[in-house]
């Protein structure tokens, strides 16, 4: 149940909330995560934008260290070392939400601005 949890964060940290129940229904974990394709998610039902926005995210989550589970016979130390690790790994999936969210909002600027909907 914790990797649900997790995996609900960090869809919440990308906007994607919404998609909370449809991966826990499938057993998507941080595990699966990286290994998902465009044509798993299309399977899905999850739309051409939010495919693009979860891959990119799950691919940046691969580039990064594997998700550290605490375990409960570690030490204190080993555990807030673990914590921290996770912490920083929850950042990193909110910067790639955040930066997803400016490229659309860049691209939307520009469509405007080349229909000619607001001034350059």
């Amino acid at each position: 149940m914790a990797v649900i949890t997790q995996v609900a964060g960090w869809l919440a940290s990308l906007g994607l909330e919404g998609y909370t129940t449809l991966f826990a229904q499938h057993r998507i974990g941080f595990d699966v995560l990286p290994a998902l394709t465009d044509q798993d998610l299309e399977k899905l039902g999850v739309p051409l934008g939010d495919r693009k926005r979860l891959l990119k995210a799950a691919a940046a989550l691969s580039q990064a260290a594997p998700p550290a589970y605490v375990d409960a016979g570690a030490g204190v130390e080993r555990r807030q070392a673990l914590l921290t690790e996770l912490e920083r790994l929850q950042c990193d999936a909110h910067v790639a939400g955040l930066n997803l969210a400016r490229e659309a909002i860049d691209a939307a600027i520009a469509a405007m601005q080349s229909s000619g909907a607001v001034a350059h």
